[in-house]
């Protein structure tokens, strides 16, 4: 292949190679952080794990959709999904003290669901 530049790692065999070590080990560390995140259970004053890892992945997915590219993140984003939608049931049925604080939690909850359901749906078709 003959000379093509230096404007990204993807112009260099051994940056390029570089690179995507470099995620594959940010995502093993990135997989074991969020899966013992989503081992928490809330309290009163705290979030629910499978909150606190659906926040985290809907912000980062914004900077790096590659993170869906990962068999294991994939799968982890998938979990997150299921269990935000069974919280999401779980809450509707619940008797809240405040109201305005429930139904606005369950909206966080489902923006959180959908913008994972999106960004793994687009994940989906660009892997076919």
């Amino acid at each position: 292949m003959g000379y093509s530049g230096l404007l990204s790692p993807a112009n260099s065999d051994n940056a390029s190679d570089l690179k995507e070590k470099m995620y594959s080990d940010i995502y093993v560390v990135m997989y074991k952080t969020l899966n013992e995140g989503l081992k928490l259970k809330d309290n009163q004053s705290n979030t629910d794990g499978v909150v606190n890892v659906g926040l985290i992945l809907e912000e980062y997915l914004k900077i790096d959709e590659e993170l869906l590219m990962n068999k294991n993140m994939f799968k982890l984003v998938n979990r997150v999904c299921d269990r935000l939608s069974k919280l999401i049931k779980k809450t509707k049925k619940e008797l809240w003290e405040d109201g305005y604080e429930k139904r606005s939690h369950i909206k966080a909850y489902e923006r959180i669901l959908q913008t994972l359901i999106i960004k793994s749906t687009i994940s989906l078709r660009e892997d076919v």
